[in-house]
């Protein structure tokens, strides 16, 4: 795939809309991440069950196949919480998680913090995880 894009100076949507598959270039909603599953586990599952192949699914996400797999597998493994009912029905854009320079949590935690407005506290509800990560994860993303 990284020869085809030097090669023809394309990008991953490019090459996915040439083999004739539709775009990743769409939202997934909030409540995915409150399940009790890692942020990229959870990105993961729900891009499968959309029908999207686990190869797509790497391509877009720039992440390797074999990482892809073993998420997948390790999230089907895991028992999964029902999403707090107070989450707020926000639709989150799936490009964010490519940038390889941020982990999955902190690309999520910027992106809610910078574009949606949303305090720490919130964050932390709609995610079901410690607000003091949060902040902590914010605090490293400005870091970098």
């Amino acid at each position: 795939m990284d020869w085809l894009k030097q090669r023809f100076h394309a990008s991953d949507h490019d090459l996915l809309e040439a083999l004739g598959h539709p775009p990743l270039g769409e939202t997934v909603p909030l409540q995915i991440f409150a399940e009790g599953l890692g942020i990229l586990e959870a990105l993961v599952l729900h891009l499968v069950k959309q029908g999207k192949h686990p190869g797509e699914v790497a391509a877009f996400l720039n992440r390797q196949y074999s990482t892809v797999a073993n998420t997948l597998r390790k999230a089907k493994s895991k028992e999964r919480q029902p999403a707090p009912e107070d989450v707020p029905q926000l639709r989150v854009p799936v490009t964010i998680f490519r940038d390889r320079l941020n982990a999955p949590l902190q690309a999520l935690v910027a992106y809610l913090r910078e574009h949606e407005g949303m305090r720490f506290t919130d964050i932390a509800r709609a995610l079901n995880r410690d607000p003091r990560n949060i902040n902590a994860t914010y605090r490293q993303v400005m870091r970098s």
